[in-house]
């Protein structure tokens, strides 16, 4: 239904990312579409999923992100009754303090997303975070600073 399986990064990657500052969710153990499983076989794929990350970053996974933002109010509680403290959903956008925690949007980072893409979206996050009320003002402009840094870094390699 998706095409062909593509290759994924290995645990050593994700820990080397981790150790970097990058936050890595939840998603399924076999990413099964929850709605049509019993609520056992969630708990179970909740859990598992949870438990191998959590021993290999050696760090407490708080987030989760839905298969193919596949949920309900019955799936929305057991991802809640498993520990975590907010979920993701297939949205794109930028999350607001007036959210549902177990109901978010995301910004997804694709594999063909370059440098500059990557800056651009950032860019657009500081942007859209600029317009709200006064606290997320120091939030954006340290946005715009982590930018401004990237970007230095790429000129002075180039």
């Amino acid at each position: 239904e998706y095409g062909p399986p593509i290759p994924l990064m290995d645990w050593g990657s994700i820990r080397a990312l981790h150790e970097q500052g990058v936050a890595f969710a939840s998603h399924t153990a076999t990413h099964p579409r929850l709605t049509q499983l019993a609520a056992d076989d969630v708990a179970h794929e909740l859990r598992s999923s949870k438990a191998v990350l959590e021993e290999q970053l050696k760090s407490k996974v708080t987030a989760f992100v839905y298969p193919y933002g596949d949920r309900n109010a019955r799936i929305e509680s057991l991802v809640r009754a498993c520990g975590f403290a907010c979920a993701l959903d297939g949205r794109f956008g930028l999350a607001s303090r007036h959210d549902d925690r177990f109901d978010l949007p995301r910004v997804e980072i694709t594999g063909g997303l370059t440098a500059d893409g990557l800056l651009a979206l950032i860019s657009d996050a500081a942007d859209t975070v600029q317009s709200r009320p006064a606290p997320w003002t120091a939030a954006a402009n340290r946005i715009r600073r982590s930018v401004a840094n990237v970007n230095a870094r790429i000129a002075s390699r180039r």
